[in-house]
């Protein structure tokens, strides 16, 4: 997992490996990190939120990222570059 400079956190999952299990634009992923487990909307592009909402989307390298529209993902939830986290599909 990396961030970038504007927070956004870039997971090592493509939307490929995220289909395998369950995971599609439209639906939700569940995000596990330590005491942290959240549902997140999984959509087409960021924007796609209500600003200050958490998001997962396809980003440009191909890659699920998590991004807050209009803020910083990885400071609010923690993450810092190279956390594992666990992604599963929402059922």
């Amino acid at each position: 997992m990396t961030v970038d400079r504007f927070g956004n956190v870039q997971l090592a999952i493509t939307a490929a490996d995220a289909a395998q299990i369950g995971v599609k634009p439209g639906g939700s992923l569940r995000v596990q990190y330590a005491n942290l487990r959240l549902a997140v909307p999984y959509r087409d592009m960021f924007g796609a939120v209500e600003p200050g909402e958490l998001v997962a989307f396809l980003d440009s390298a191909g890659l699920v990222s998590l991004a807050v529209n209009g803020g910083n993902a990885a400071q609010r939830l923690g993450l810092a570059p190279g956390a594992r986290v666990l992604i599963t599909a929402v059922r």
